[in-house]
């Protein structure tokens, strides 16, 4: 189900059971980027072909749009991880979306 970015975590599935598997994750400082493979360093800010990377999110590592809403999470970059959610999502409303074999870990 689509809900709206500006809705409260609660209704976007990212309630309190989210925030208890997220305050679990060990510390990600000097860890590879899933995505950039760039450095994570929480309270950084440095910079890769003009994009802040500072900020840390934790992302799921079956994306909530293929069903993984309960899956295992991991840190990432917020602007990669929030990318990555984006081209899926554009490929899934067109509709070019293929399963591809890949580790998801």
């Amino acid at each position: 189900m689509w809900t709206s970015r500006k809705a409260p975590t609660t209704a976007r599935g990212l309630g309190h059971d989210h925030r208890q598997r997220k305050a679990a994750l060990p510390d990600p400082s000097g860890q590879p980027c899933p995505f950039c493979h760039q450095p994570m360093w929480p309270g950084q800010s440095p910079t890769r072909n003009g994009r802040m990377l500072s900020d840390l999110e934790a992302d799921h590592v079956i994306p909530r749009a293929l069903g993984g809403e309960h899956s295992p999470l991991r840190w990432a970059h917020r602007t990669c991880n929030r990318s990555a959610g984006a081209t899926l999502g554009n490929q899934l409303r067109r509709g070019t979306y293929t399963v591809r074999s890949r580790d998801w870990t």
